[in-house]
């Protein structure tokens, strides 16, 4: 399957369950829509992988399930054309893989039952508190930054907010799918660099289907990162 095949797929989801959104429409911008969405499926496709490899080690089967999980309402938001639901996910998912990474320090001293309560604050203290993720957080640390962007818009609705007139309108109206996209590839680098030092998925990971996903949606760069060669 190709890339142009892999948004088909998903506009014709668009299509049958938001008929009147504006993503279900042909128009000229489509191509940002279009990247933002090969960027989740990259995203979707390395968790999966993670799953099933380091599934056994239930502490990070659930964080990469809750990801996982997180994306996944991110296409069902996409066509609702909102920006607080979409930056509200967004957080989340900043926070979960935050936790995500603190479980993988070599170094941790910090209980499972630790990381699930933690607050923001705490996270970002406990991985100064390691030497191990400290040295690794230029890796990560957009994270930071997306989890407290998001949690401004969260905590002031009303100034990001579109004023809704009529319900249509909102799902008439386009997103600035540029932005999202470039939020969505940052996570993705972080993936296929933290996740891939820390939970490596390598070649003998791959069958048929996987290496030709990989060979034909994942850019050259990013196949090196999944060890495809």
């Amino acid at each position: 399957m190709k890339k142009t095949e892999l948004y088909s797929s998903y506009k014709s989801f668009i299509k049958n369950n938001y008929p009147t959104t504006f993503l279900a429409k042909p128009d000229e911008h489509s191509n940002d829509a279009a990247q933002l969405y090969i960027c989740i499926y990259k995203i979707i496709f390395q968790l999966k992988l993670m799953r099933n490899k380091y599934g056994i080690e239930n502490e990070r089967k659930h964080y990469i399930q809750e990801i996982e999980q997180l994306f996944l309402k991110v296409l069902l938001v996409l066509p609702l054309n909102d920006k607080y639901l979409l930056d509200t996910l967004l957080r989340s998912i900043s926070e979960s893989e935050l936790r995500l990474i603190l479980t993988a320090s070599s170094n941790r001293r910090i209980s499972k039952f630790e990381i699930e309560k933690a607050s923001f604050s705490t996270i970002k203290k406990q991985i100064n508190l390691d030497s191990y993720l400290f040295k690794r957080k230029k890796q990560f640390i957009y994270l930071y930054d997306l989890f407290s962007t998001s949690s401004v818009k969260l905590h002031g609705p009303l100034t990001d907010i579109d004023t809704i007139l009529y319900l249509n309108e909102q799902l008439r109206t386009s997103l600035n799918y540029g932005t999202y996209k470039k939020k969505i590839f940052n996570i993705l680098r972080i993936n296929l660099n933290i996740f891939q030092n820390e939970m490596p998925l390598k070649y003998a990971d791959y069958g048929i289907e996987e290496l030709t996903i990989l060979k034909n949606i994942f850019s050259h760069s990013e196949q090196i990162k999944l060890d495809y060669y």
